[in-house]
């Protein structure tokens, strides 16, 4: 309880204050409190206040290890108890421990015997009814294709933010001269396992492809290099084989943009390096 303000200053040059113990009801200087409300404690209250407080805060917690690090750390005795009861005996200290102790759990699950028993009691109920069977041929024929483009399409927009050097290069170009070319090289369309850059918005079903030299191996700039990912002449036949005429610009035809409009007005044919087919 504060009584009032003496003259007697600390180290600091700041007044000290008059004080009664709460507990004790002991007279004794000490420094005005933040919060008035906050009861005050002489030296020897506050010891045992910490003591019973130290006390009880070991009763409400435990101390466990995490399973994954075996890091320890402290969680609720009543919620460590349920769990025990419930026969989960295993803990973790964070999401990426919880994450790979999940994965561990599964595993552990998928593998014993009667997880085994039940997978193969569903698939001979699946499969002995023909109608079944024929339903379920009909999605996996059908449903991976469409799994993999939305996997791809969702992997190409979080990683790809916005369009290469190049890329904004031959959009520019095409903008300046009102070109029939949509860009989509953010995954939105697909033919095939393909993402083309652009495609065209008149109806003549082109397929505007810009090659980086590097990536795709050049002869010209990059004599003797392979190229990374699908090869030139597979994506190629690829768009063909589904109804598209392929027009490829490789990077180094960005040096003379006017050549690279006028064949695209002019020409539906492949645009490629000197030593492409």
């Amino acid at each position: 309880m504060l009584i009032g303000k003496s003259s007697t200053k600390n180290s600091g040059g700041a007044y000290l204050y008059n004080f009664k113990c709460d507990t004790c009801r002991k007279k004794f200087l000490g420094r005005k409190r933040a919060i008035h409300h906050q009861k005050h404690y002489c030296s020897t209250c506050r010891k045992l206040a910490k003591e019973f407080h130290n006390r009880k805060y070991d009763s409400k917690f435990t101390d466990i290890s995490c399973h994954i690090c075996h890091k320890e750390f402290s969680v609720y005795t009543s919620w460590y108890q349920r769990r025990l009861l419930k026969g989960k005996n295993r803990f973790a200290c964070s999401r990426k421990c919880s994450n790979k102790l999940q994965s561990i759990t599964i595993k552990e699950i998928r593998s014993t015997d009667e997880s085994r028993a039940k997978t193969v009691r569903q698939l001979n109920r699946r499969w002995s009814d023909p109608a079944e069977r024929r339903r379920y041929g009909q999605i996996m024929k059908s449903k991976p294709w469409s799994w993999h483009q939305r996997r791809l399409s969702h992997t190409l927009k979080t990683c790809l933010k916005s369009p290469t050097k190049p890329e904004r290069t031959l959009i520019a170009l095409i903008k300046q001269h009102k070109l029939p070319f949509r860009y989509t090289g953010d995954g939105k369309i697909w033919i095939g396992k393909l993402n083309p850059d652009f495609i065209s918005t008149d109806g003549s079903r082109r397929i505007l492809d810009l090659h980086g030299c590097y990536w795709h191996g050049c002869q010209r700039c990059f004599p003797g290099s392979k190229g990374k990912g699908i090869p030139y002449n597979q994506r190629i036949s690829t768009y063909v084989k589904h109804g598209w005429g392929p027009i490829i610009v490789w990077e180094h035809d960005l040096k003379d943009p006017e050549q690279v409009i006028f064949d695209l007005l002019h020409k539906s044919v492949i645009i490629t390096a000197e030593n492409k087919i």
